[in-house]
C-alpha cells in the first residue's frame, strides 16, 4: 500500500505521460501502479481478507464451481 501511494504521488505530481528520448510515452509509475495493484487483488483474495467496500467485495467474490484468479484457468483444449 505505500508503494502504490508513492506511485500514485509520483502520477499525481509528474502525470499520465512522461518525455523520453523516443517522444511522449506512458510514466512508468502507471503501469507499476497497475501491476502492483494486481498483485495486492490476488493477495487478499487468496488471504481471504474482507473489503471494505461493497463494490470491491463483488469483485473479488468467487463465482461457484469455477477457479479463482489466472492460476486456476487452462488453456483451451
Amino acid at each position: 500500500m505505500d508503494l502504490l501511494d508513492a506511485l500514485q504521488a509520483d502520477i499525481d505530481t509528474v502525470g499520465t505521460t512522461v518525455e523520453g528520448p523516443q517522444g511522449v510515452k506512458t510514466n512508468p509509475s502507471v503501469v507499476e501502479a497497475r501491476q502492483q495493484r494486481v498483485v495486492l487483488a490476488r493477495l487478499v483474495a487468496a488471504l481471504g481478507i474482507p473489503v471494505d467496500d461493497e463494490e470491491d467485495a463483488v469483485a473479488t467474490r468467487k463465482p461457484p464451481g469455477r477457479p479463482r484468479g489466472v492460476y486456476g484457468i487452462r488453456g483451451a483444449s
